[in-house]
């Protein structure tokens, strides 16, 4: 395409001298072969990707002295060549060419204002989780303190049992038979002592006893809740102990 092109500005720019003088006809050929010749050169170093003496090749050809069609047609291809360039010295390439605007490259691309946060990319956040239902800790509370109550119940049932057990020893030693009671007095008191004792031993292995089962019941019957939903149920139970 820009060899036919070519070949037309040429046809055109050839027949400028025959509008000219005689006088000034042989230069007016040198300069426009000159032209014509800067601008076929263009193209062939535009093709082997020799963009800077392509460009050289193009300002010489898009110079005021030229012919009109050659220097637009130059001029074009400088401003596309300049646009198409890669910016140089940390700015973007500029051509000048007679009689129009300097033309740029584009720049690269802005750099992020400071203080604005670049987007991340986010993922699902992970759901933790729910913990895992305990035992009721009121329930645990409550079983433990009334198997402790049971245990010290049952201790004061031993500790009175043998109380009674050496007061009716005692009790007998003092009389052994109803002839033969030198200590009459005391052996009664040790006998009714002996009877107190007794009677509290067996109150409290009965209710000890009873304590130790019913906190061992409520120990291990324990429900299970959730963490937040502790409830006072069986401290209830235990302190009804």
């Amino acid at each position: 395409m820009h060899a036919c092109l070519s070949r037309l500005l040429v046809a055109t720019a050839m027949a400028a001298p025959a509008l000219l003088g005689a006088g000034g006809a042989h230069a007016a050929d040198a300069s426009v072969k000159q032209c014509i010749d800067a601008n076929e050169s263009s193209i062939k170093l535009q093709a082997d990707h020799k963009l800077s003496e392509a460009r050289e090749q193009l300002l010489a050809c898009a110079a005021t002295s030229c012919p009109d069609e050659i220097r637009a047609e130059c001029e074009r291809r400088l401003k596309a060549l300049d646009a198409a360039r890669p910016s140089t010295a940390g700015g973007p390439a500029t051509g000048t060419v007679p009689g129009s605007e300097p033309t740029a490259a584009p720049g690269p691309a802005p750099v992020p204002t400071a203080g604005v946060e670049p987007a991340t990319a986010t993922g699902p956040v992970p759901t933790p989780e729910p913990p895992e239902p305990g035992r009721d800790p009121a329930w645990l509370a409550g079983g433990l303190v009334t198997a402790g109550l049971g245990l010290v119940g049952i201790v004061v049932g031993a500790v009175f049992g043998a109380k009674a057990s050496s007061e009716w020893s005692s009790s007998q030693s003092n009389c052994e038979t109803s002839a033969s009671c030198p200590n009459h007095a005391q052996a009664v008191m040790d006998h009714d002592d002996a009877v107190v004792s007794a009677n509290v031993s067996t109150a409290a292995l009965v209710i000890g006893s009873a304590a130790l089962v019913t906190g061992g019941i409520v120990f291990f019957a324990a429900p299970y809740v959730e963490p937040e939903q502790g409830t006072s149920a069986g401290l209830r139970i235990g302190g009804a102990f």
